[in-house]
């Protein structure tokens, strides 16, 4: 900009259209009384420059005036001083506002390669609610559910004393159009536009599938959209006590104190042994003597051991490692139940406490609600 503008607000028209202007040269000689005149009054009372005047002998101009005087004494202002500040904008909707992608079903075709045979149709319905209805039934049958955020698609582990440690994963596929899949599924229902698929991941498969058979009742009792197909046969009844002879009475208790040596012992062998030992353990140790014998023949000591080779792997534990981790930590839970002495021997057994506290700390996923209250108890003691 080469030229600086000076004109007065009565001549502001004549200024935009003839385009008076004054060079920095003569606002200086104006200003500072540069030339003949240092006198400064000639520009101030004139008529041009009048409300100036008026202007600068205002308190408003005072007040500004001595403001700027005061800010040179003031502290440096910092940097966030000087920086913008952003403006917030009113909206009239200020509740955030999340987004969830709607649940997408895959179609099932014949390339899919292997449908497993434990599965459920459902009609069509949302497929959202489908989702939803299935984490429920999972989570009510003490399954814990692997939140990867896929709805129609997750793993699930279930522990517990009559099923050990399951896990299984779930699948929703579309089956609306049959004709993609008749190599899979060559007897689709007709209203079926969904079906659900549970496959076996790990564990026992007798367990597992009573386990699926409970699971599936409650999914068609939960909705009337889950249905199974006809030819679905129900497990066999289980032997009722009430069958068994009354003779057994008179039979004195079996001393099962070499059998407990026996599978302590196993289970300072390899991986089988423990697992099968381990497994033994937990459907028999389920009285006082029975704990009371385990416990007399070191079962404490050699569950610390396996427990501190577990330690070393950190939070990286290897999967097969879990059931059989679970399966001792029922069984010590079972102990701490059973009686009062049995308790306070496992609560005085330190080192085998902290090995269960630190495998809470670093795998909380591993203790479910039966395995709660020790991880409970073994904090309270450490």
């Amino acid at each position: 900009m080469n030229a600086f503008t000076f004109t007065s607000d009565d001549a502001i028209d004549f200024a935009f259209e003839d385009d008076c202007s004054r060079d920095m040269g003569d606002l200086e000689h104006l200003v500072f009384g540069g030339g003949e005149s240092s006198d400064m009054s000639s520009c101030l009372d004139s008529d041009v420059a009048k409300h100036r005047g008026c202007a600068f002998e205002s308190d408003l101009f005072a007040g500004a005036f001595d403001g700027g005087m005061s800010a040179l004494d003031a502290p440096p202002m910092s940097l966030g001083d000087v920086m913008p500040h952003p403006t917030k904008l009113a909206h009239k909707n200020t509740t955030p506002i999340e987004f969830q992608p709607t649940p997408y079903a895959p179609k099932l075709t014949d390339q899919a390669g292997f449908v497993s045979r434990d599965r459920v149709f459902c009609t069509g319905v949302d497929v959202a609610r489908v989702a939803q209805i299935l984490r429920a039934q999972c989570v009510a049958h003490d399954c814990t559910v692997d939140d990867n955020g896929k709805q129609l698609q997750f793993n699930a582990t279930h522990f517990s004393r009559a099923f050990l440690s399951l896990d299984f994963e779930v699948r929703v596929w579309n089956v609306t159009d049959a004709s993609l899949c008749r190599s899979l599924l060559p007897q689709c229902p007709a209203q079926s536009a969904y079906v659900i698929e549970f496959q076996k991941l790990s564990g026992d498969a007798f367990r597992w599938q009573e386990f699926y058979t409970q699971l599936a009742g409650s999914l068609v009792g939960a909705a009337d959209c889950f249905f199974q197909p006809t030819s679905f046969r129900p497990p066999a009844p289980q032997l009722d006590f009430d069958m068994l002879s009354d003779d057994e009475e008179d039979v004195a208790p079996l001393d099962t104190q070499p059998c407990m040596d026996n599978m302590v012992r196993m289970m300072q062998g390899s991986h089988e042994s423990q697992h099968a030992a381990i497994t033994a353990l937990v459907q028999c140790c389920v009285t006082k003597e029975s704990c009371d014998q385990l416990v007399a023949s070191g079962f404490l000591e050699v569950a610390q051991t396996i427990l501190n080779q577990v330690a070393l792997f950190k939070d990286d534990v290897p999967a097969a490692q879990v059931p059989l981790l679970r399966c001792i930590l029922l069984i010590i839970s079972t102990v701490v139940n059973s009686s009062e002495a049995c308790r306070a021997t496992v609560t005085q057994h330190a080192s085998m406490c902290q090995c269960v506290s630190e495998l809470h700390f670093r795998s909380p996923s591993m203790f479910t609600r039966e395995l709660t209250p020790l991880a409970q108890l073994v904090e309270g003691s450490c």
